[in-house]
Order: C-alpha cells, then sequence, then structure tokens
C-alpha cells in the first residue's frame, strides 16, 4: 500500500515471548518511555516490536527458544497446533491511507482508522482491517461488468458471503 510506511502505532501488546508472559496493552506516542527493573522485560519488549518488521532480512522470525521457558514444557503441544501471537499492535490509518483504500476498496469501506498487526510463533504477519463487508462487495460487483442476470443472485446476498442455494 502506497504511503503505508505512515501508519502511527498507537498501542501494543507483547505476551509468550521470553521474559513476558502478558505485557497488557500500552499506548505509544511521540516520545514512549520503558521503565522497570533489570530483567523486567524492557529489551523484549523492543525485540518483539522490532520482529514485527524487522529492518534486516532474516531476522523477524520467533522462535520457540524465544517462548517463556516456565511455560514451554506444558503449551508445547498445544504451540503445534495453534502456535501463539507474540506481538499485538494498533496503528492509526493516515489520511492518505485511508484515500488510497477507499479509492481501490470503494468509499465508506473502512468501519474504523485503527487496524491491527499480529505476529506469533507461526512467523506469520496478520492485518485486521475493520471493513464494512457489504460495501466491499458491493464495490466488487459493481467493477465485475456483471450483466443483469450475472447480478441478480449476488444482490440478494445480505451477509456479503456468496452461497449456492
Amino acid at each position: 500500500m502506497e504511503g503505508s510506511q505512515t501508519m502511527k502505532l498507537i498501542k501494543a501488546r507483547v505476551g509468550n515471548f521470553k521474559s513476558i508472559d502478558d505485557s497488557d496493552e500500552f499506548s505509544l506516542d511521540q516520545v514512549t518511555c520503558l521503565v522497570g527493573k533489570n530483567e523486567a522485560g524492557k529489551t523484549a519488549i523492543l525485540e518483539a516490536l522490532y520482529k514485527l518488521n524487522p529492518v534486516e532480512s532474516g531476522t523477524g522470525d520467533f522462535s520457540p527458544e524465544e517462548y517463556p521457558r516456565k511455560h514451554l514444557a506444558t503449551e508445547r503441544k498445544r504451540m503445534a497446533d495453534e502456535p501463539a501471537t507474540a506481538v499485538r499492535t494498533k496503528w492509526e490509518l493516515e489520511d492518505h491511507d485511508v484515500r488510497w483504500l477507499e479509492e481501490q476498496f470503494g468509499e465508506g469501506v473502512l468501519t474504523s482508522t485503527t487496524i491491527e498487526i499480529t505476529k506469533g510463533y507461526s512467523n506469520k504477519q496478520c492485518w485486521e482491517i475493520p471493513l464494512d463487508e457489504g460495501r466491499l462487495v458491493q464495490t466488487i460487483i459493481a467493477g465485475a461488468n456483471l450483466n443483469a442476470a450475472e447480478r441478480a443472485p449476488l444482490s440478494r446476498q445480505q451477509s456479503g458471503i456468496i452461497s449456492k442455494a
């Protein structure tokens, strides 16, 4: 997305990483200061945030060895099926980001200008963008150049999910 580097990180939460079980959600502003005793997890928070979008390739993966050791033995089996999330962040979209998204997907498609980006031990970055699914589906249908017969069954859908009758 053009201009996406200007999104502003506004909240973060780190958990299941090194010495941090759960940092609870905290806000970030122009200046943010992490205060705590030695070994409290200040550096671990910064490392987890770095792994969300690392500068150097190959340095952004969460490793099972970074999972809190006190829980690793009991969580190992669950983690194989459902890897834990390590970092959860909230970002505020800038006006030009909103305009770009609306140009691509339709005006008013965003229900909020705050998006959530998470990453964990699956090492997949997940984006949650709050969308009006109905508007999004209507924009896609409108841009598909369908004839009336093709468009008719789609316009009856209430949820934006297309199903066969």
